[in-house]
């Protein structure tokens, strides 16, 4: 049993690999304060100035100004990247993304460029996010790289076990 499990991880690690095998990486000018993934994502560094995503430490070639997509040895942002990779390229006919906690609606704006890439089609984005400077800061990166949020859900609210006020709208 435990081969026939090792196995069965292989090849959804192989099948992770390949999520980018298509994937031209991104290429061109980044504007001062931002920094680019490898889709082409511009992410504005002040919202990772106290606490960076895993993909704010991912290379850019300077040469070329060229942003290679990740590979597994670069850790969650790899896992992150390809469960993306995979959810848009087996969409059909919309696709529909929930980000619970978005912060900056980092993923969310990832699965809108990657679906422009690999599968065009149009998409609803639902982002939840609390703290109200990083649901400001959802927005604005959303309008940033090509998103209007007034077409999508955008709530700014605690995700919970129940209805009841929670946190920063208690009481």
């Amino acid at each position: 049993m435990y081969a026939a499990q090792m196995w069965g991880l292989m090849d959804y690690l192989e099948s992770m690999v390949r999520a980018f095998a298509n994937t031209k990486p991104w290429q061109g000018e980044v504007p001062p304060d931002y920094f680019p993934n490898f889709l082409g994502v511009m992410t504005e560094k002040l919202f990772i100035a106290d606490h960076a995503p895993s993909n704010n430490t991912l290379a850019v070639d300077t040469a070329d100004n060229m942003t290679p997509a990740p590979d597994f040895t670069d850790g969650k942002i790899f896992f992150e990247q390809a469960a993306i990779h995979e959810a848009v390229k087996a969409a059909r006919g919309k696709f529909i993304m929930l980000e619970l906690g978005g912060g900056y609606a980092a993923r969310t704006v990832d699965a809108h460029v990657a679906l422009q890439q690999h599968n065009p089609m149009p998409g609803r984005y639902v982002v939840v996010e609390a703290e109200p400077t990083h649901f400001d800061w959802a927005l604005r990166h959303m309008r940033t790289n090509g998103i209007n949020p007034d077409d999508h859900w955008m709530i700014n609210a605690l995700v919970g076990e129940d209805n009841k006020p929670q946190g920063l709208f208690a009481g």
